[in-house]
């Protein structure tokens, strides 16, 4: 039974967990540096979805309930059908996001 009387404050410098700590935390702070020093720039694909973001936030759901529907008549499991709408429902998303955007009354809008 954990007795914290005992407990002694050189005990917990004892073994290897400090130095694991110590090791994860330099992993993370070198992997931080890394990326941002390495993938500090956007591309041309993801400069339009960022432009669409906000239309996509708008017509998300009605997308999403387009393909639920569409999908209804397949007879597979729940979670196989979420695999499938998911990255659909995003890419479709985004596409008709980006396309709203790009109409000249929405253009002012959004």
């Amino acid at each position: 039974m954990f007795n914290p009387s005992k407990l002694q404050p050189w005990t917990l410098f004892q073994g290897s967990l400090p130095r694991g700590s110590l090791v994860c935390l330099a992993v993370v702070v070198t992997l931080l540096i890394y990326f941002r020093n390495r993938f500090n720039n956007q591309g041309v694909l993801s400069v339009a979805m960022s432009e669409a973001a906000y239309a996509t936030y708008i017509v998300h759901a009605p997308v999403i309930v387009f393909l639920a529907l569409a999908l209804r008549g397949i007879n597979i499991g729940l979670t196989v059908k979420f695999v499938l709408v998911a990255p659909l429902a995003v890419a479709a998303s985004f596409l008709v996001g980006y396309s709203v955007k790009k109409m000249p009354l929405a253009r002012e809008i959004l």
